[in-house]
């Protein structure tokens, strides 16, 4: 993310910053800063009618600038498409005051975000969009015999970017007559051939690879991918038949990456296991994951305390609330929670939660504020989107239901 200009005041934290966005990663910054009321001034196209010096209507489409106050959005998280919807707040020539329009927010396309109060997370957000540390990313292949996901792991989203899915006849009587090893051999081929043309080899740093299954799919397809690499010529081909055994990098280019990729065992080929294959003691240090293995790490001990019936782990809006106003959430605690709850339509909702995250920081608490684009943030929505280790043990949070405004 680029900033071009910043004007926050200091005093009552209002103001505007104007950014570009540059990467897929940008947009899902700027869809969880964007919040209902905030202000939104970009390029678009309108629709523009007008009346002909005959009576009839004439439409034509012009390039404008709009400026909006939101009041939705819309994020795909698959296509980085991000809509914004809202009134007009200024009019001009081609859009009148009050009258509806959508931005579609695009790379390399320059906006302008104006809010009424820049609070302590939407500050925190904007410093990890432009902070390049942050976007560091993993590529994970989760596969079993013929059925591949190639997912693109960052700190914030877990992406689902391909399935590969090649139908294996049966094996027979033991052995691997029946065409079974030919259409393993085919699997393996349209396997590597689509993870490359996902993954950027030419540019360092390179992005480590997680390849995990249940059994020894990922030690063969590893196995497969050392061979073409010791057998692909030195020139990198454009060839897209998957009949073909050319693979679009270079012999020594791949070669050169095998070091980088990571195997490990999983339960299934489903994206929710990345979780605890990347907070594992074994492969923390080599992926380098920080943040979401942070997070993963974080909910697992949460649930080994859950586990332990100790009165230490806690979730829910009602008892976190009250843990909080105990002063149990302070130092040695940890609280977790979904950056969806910062997207609350209602401003007051939002500003409960943020003065939770600021309290419990005040009072030496680790908070981490949870990506619900990530498999970790999935996790802790199914546990109501918050939940805290707290300092000691305390009973009976949940025992009454009070108001926690």
């Amino acid at each position: 993310m680029k900033l071009v200009k910043q004007n926050i005041e200091s005093k009552d934290q209002t103001g505007s910053v104007t950014l570009i966005p540059e990467e897929p990663e940008d947009m899902w910054h700027i869809y969880n800063l964007i919040q209902n009321k905030d202000i939104v001034r970009a390029s678009t196209v309108r629709r523009v009618v007008k009346e002909t010096s005959d009576g009839s209507n004439q439409s034509s489409r012009v390039l404008t600038k709009l400026t909006i106050r939101v009041t939705s959005t819309d994020f795909d998280s698959g296509s980085s498409h991000l809509r914004v919807s809202g009134q007009i707040a200024e009019a001009n020539d081609f859009a009148g005051l009050g009258s509806f329009h959508t931005l579609d927010l695009e790379l390399s396309r320059q906006f302008a975000l104006e809010k009424p109060s820049w609070d302590a997370i939407a500050i925190e957000t904007l410093r990890t969009a432009l902070d390049a540390t942050s976007r560091a990313s993993l590529w994970a292949v989760l596969m079993r015999e013929g059925y591949a996901n190639i997912c693109l792991v960052t700190e914030f989203q877990t992406v689902i970017r391909q399935r590969v899915e090649v139908p294996l006849p049966k094996k027979r009587g033991g052995g691997r007559d029946g065409g079974y090893d030919s259409a393993m051999l085919r699997f393996h081929r349209t396997l590597l051939q689509t993870l490359l043309r996902h993954l950027d080899l030419t540019t360092e740093p390179r992005p480590p690879l997680l390849i995990a299954s249940p059994g020894f799919a990922a030690q063969n397809f590893l196995a497969y991918i050392k061979t073409a690499a010791a057998s692909a010529p030195a020139s990198a081909s454009s060839a897209t038949d998957p009949n073909s055994d050319a693979i679009p990098v270079s012999g020594k280019v791949l070669n050169s990456y095998i070091p980088s990729i990571h195997l490990a065992h999983s339960n299934n080929a489903s994206p929710s296991s990345i979780p605890s294959l990347i907070s594992s003691p074994a492969l923390k240090k080599a992926l380098d994951t920080t943040r979401s293995a942070g997070d993963a790490a974080a909910l697992d001990k949460l649930h080994k305390h859950l586990r332990d019936d100790d009165n230490r782990a806690w979730y829910g809006a009602v008892p976190i609330f009250k843990a909080f106003a105990q002063g149990v959430i302070a130092h040695g605690s940890v609280l977790l929670v979904s950056d969806r709850l910062f997207r609350a339509s209602e401003v007051a909702e939002r500003k409960r939660w943020v003065v939770l995250v600021e309290g419990c920081r005040e009072q030496g608490a680790e908070c981490r504020v949870v990506s619900s684009a990530h498999e970790v943030g999935r996790r802790l929505e199914a546990l109501g989107g918050v939940a805290a280790i707290l300092a000691w043990g305390v009973d009976g949070l949940d025992q009454e239901e009070e108001d926690m405004e």
